[in-house]
């Protein structure tokens, strides 16, 4: 049985909620550092979803914002003062966590 929505997500950011939620629960973690990539693969092959790396980061972006999910963004010192982004982690509110399964 497929869920409607909640009033304030679109499709693509119900899909990403709840493919993030299956992303956590792979593991005894609560947060998850899968990649953009992994993420459109989810979207289209579990929710037919087709949307580009930037949507994915504005609808990460926004349910980040509306309270649905909370980033951890990590870096890496290297060798001569040098700064490198690496994977942020991504957790699910309480919130979030209600609406990537709604019941009834």
């Amino acid at each position: 049985m497929q869920h409607k929505p909640f009033p304030s997500l679109n499709a693509a950011k119900h899909s990403l909620l709840i493919s993030v939620r299956a992303t956590l629960s792979q593991g005894k973690k609560t947060y998850t550092q899968v990649l953009i990539n992994k993420i459109l693969e989810l979207l289209l092959q579990f929710h037919g979803v087709h949307v580009g790396r930037r949507r994915v980061f504005q609808c990460l972006r926004e349910l980040k914002d509306d309270g649905y999910i909370s980033r951890q963004r990590r870096y890496l010192r290297l060798a001569g003062g040098l700064i490198r982004s690496i994977p942020s982690l991504w957790s699910l509110t309480p919130k979030g966590f209600k609406n990537a399964y709604p019941s009834g």
